[in-house]
């Protein structure tokens, strides 16, 4: 990586005020670094910087200048033998305390030291050389410094200055008061904060399109809802509004007692709901216990508990008729299969059912003797 010192062909950035003693101020900030690919005068170069890589140039400048402002010195006496192996004073100019990414390229923004600002002011410097790391292929890295000069070699950078008084002003900067005017008031309407750019003069100006919009249509459907056009005022809207709930206050009464009885209203619909899914699922739960009988899988003597079990778990109920084998010839009362009575009065199948319900062997025995 290499690095590189230009004197840029940018005169200084045009105050963007006047002092109040009439003078020209010193700028605000300055063009550091144009997009694209460019050399100096001498040869130098070329130097790439397009848009992407702009923007990584940005973040590491932005990253560095956060840690420690870069110096603004005069004459790279910073980089020269003069201050760098003699040891003599390189005094700074101003400081670049941030940079941003604009459409013509890279800005800082600057905090002058008294004696810069007035050499800018009084245009004893009127151009600006950045120091820049680049790769061995020119792609630019970083911006690590910058001086005033009299001597540019960069001729790609935006010529801003112009003279603090006389006969000598810039013509683009003459071409530009009004506009720079017009920025001024809008932002002065609109309660930005000074120094807003024009980027945020728009977004100020988009919000409240947005935000007129929005009360349109809300007004729109308003409108609509009572009865009106949809080109109705909204002066129109409001009273409509205010008539009809003034009518629907007189219609329901005293609103407390409205409120109860729609409440009481509620909670009976809300019973007559629950018994009516009660009942729903007693139904279901007598055809699934008839079903199950009528298949030989329920006895008689067990249809209370199978109807028990059907209402509060429908799903077990009939994954458990699902698994069962049946234990009578469906409608009889005659066994699926003869089995062998066991001591305790139960064929091998009745004492499956029994299990299967939970039944104690001897309440089976008493349930079947009564069936």
């Amino acid at each position: 990586m290499t690095l590189a010192v230009f004197a840029a062909s940018s005169e200084i950035a045009l105050a963007a005020a006047i002092a109040a003693d009439g003078k020209q101020a010193a700028p605000p900030a300055v063009h550091l670094m144009p997009l694209g690919v460019w050399k100096g005068k001498d040869g130098r170069g070329p130097y790439r910087n397009d848009k992407a890589n702009a923007a990584r140039v940005v973040a590491e400048t932005k990253a560095a200048a956060a840690a420690r402002p870069l110096p603004i010195d005069y004459d790279h006496a910073m980089d020269l033998a003069l201050g760098a192996r003699v040891g003599a004073p390189a005094p700074a100019a101003g400081w670049i305390v941030d940079v941003e990414l604009r459409e013509d390229g890279i800005w800082g923004t600057v905090e002058w030291t008294d004696s810069g600002g007035r050499a800018v002011a009084s245009r004893e410097y009127r151009f600006i050389s950045p120091v820049f790391d680049h790769d061995s292929d020119g792609t630019v890295r970083r911006i690590s410094h910058a001086g005033l000069t009299n001597n540019p070699n960069f001729t790609t950078l935006v010529a801003v200055a112009s003279a603090a008084s006389g006969s000598e002003a810039d013509p683009k900067t003459e071409k530009d008061k009004p506009t720079m005017e017009l920025l001024q008031q809008l932002v002065a309407l609109l309660g930005l904060a000074a120094g807003a750019t024009p980027a945020d003069v728009v977004a100020a100006v988009k919000a409240m399109i947005d935000k007129d919009a929005s009360a349109t249509a809300a007004t729109k459907t308003a409108a609509a809802s009572l009865g009106l056009g949809t080109d109705a005022e909204l002066a129109a809207v409001l009273t409509a509004a205010i008539a009809k709930a003034d009518k629907n206050k007189s219609a329901t009464g005293d609103t407390a007692t409205a409120i109860a009885s729609l409440n009481a209203t509620v909670a009976d619909l809300n019973k007559q709901l629950v018994e009516l899914k009660a009942g729903k699922a007693g139904e279901t739960a007598q055809t699934a216990v008839a079903s199950a009988m009528a298949a030989g899988k329920v006895a008689p003597a067990a249809k209370d508990w199978a109807l028990d079990y059907a209402t509060k778990d429908p799903q077990g109920f009939a994954t458990y008729v699902a698994k069962m084998p049946a234990v009578l010839t469906p409608g009889t009362d005659t066994p699926a299969v003869a089995s062998a009575t066991g001591a305790d009065g139960l064929t091998a199948a009745e004492r499956e059912v029994a299990d299967g319900m939970g039944i104690s062997h001897a309440d089976f025995v008493k349930a079947k003797k009564t069936a």
